[in-house]
């Protein structure tokens, strides 16, 4: 609503002229281009970069008022043989599914993001420790042992978790959500379907893989191989 005044001769004001517009498409429309930009399309949770905001949120919280921060990293076990077998259709139904009951399972303080593909990463502000942590992460794999049904056929899915703290493990959010990273794979070599929590010499494992994958791609270059 715009109001201007009108006035005489004498400059003085003798009534009003209001405008009124109906707005409500345009913010509706600038709400749903917000929601895009910060939301999964397919799942409807927050995305990597809404992720990372909540995460510095968490952090900064943290900072205050003494509470430990959880970051979950989540990866669902064999989804590519999923997409083979029924169909990428299916494994989006999956997802979707999944997402929903991961969501069911959350305070309503925690976050759920979509991190890319068939990975999600949670994060759990204000823990009173470790073990509230893992009674989260334990639900989340209750709700995983219900069959999906998927076009009248019970599929059966199961992931991996990785788990890193804050500040214990990362200042940063890169860094959390990369030892949770780390945290998850160690939980597939352990055979998958379980939890693992971040330790430092689960990192200094991976720099080793890297630095020795690396000096054989060099050596390969260099032709430096003898039989």
């Amino acid at each position: 609503l715009s109001i201007a005044p009108v006035r005489d001769e004498n400059d003085v004001v003798t009534h009003f002229v209001g405008v009124q517009s109906d707005i409500t498409e345009r913010i509706r429309h600038e709400n749903t281009l917000a929601f895009q930009a910060s939301h999964d399309k397919l799942t409807g949770l927050p995305n990597r970069y809404l992720l990372e905001d909540r995460l510095q949120q968490a952090i900064s919280m943290s900072q205050r008022n003494g509470q430990p921060v959880g970051v979950v990293f989540i990866d669902l076990d064999h989804f590519k043989i999923f997409n083979d077998s029924i169909g990428h259709g299916a494994g989006d139904q999956i997802l979707q599914v999944v997402a929903e009951r991961f969501s069911a399972c959350l305070r309503d303080f925690d976050t759920l993001a979509r991190f890319g593909g068939d990975e999600f990463v949670l994060v759990c502000p204000n823990l009173i420790g470790p073990a509230g942590l893992v009674n989260i992460v334990d639900r989340l794999f209750v709700a995983m042992q219900q069959p999906i049904c998927i076009d009248g056929q019970n599929v059966q899915a199961g992931a991996s978790v990785g788990i890193a703290l804050y500040p214990d493990d990362g200042e940063s959010c890169s860094d959390l959500i990369k030892c949770a990273d780390i945290a998850m794979y160690q939980a597939k070599a352990m055979g998958r379907g379980n939890y693992q929590f971040y330790a430092p010499e689960l990192g200094r494992r991976t720099t080793e893989r890297l630095n020795t994958e690396n000096q054989l791609r060099r050596a390969l270059d260099q032709n430096e191989f003898e039989l």
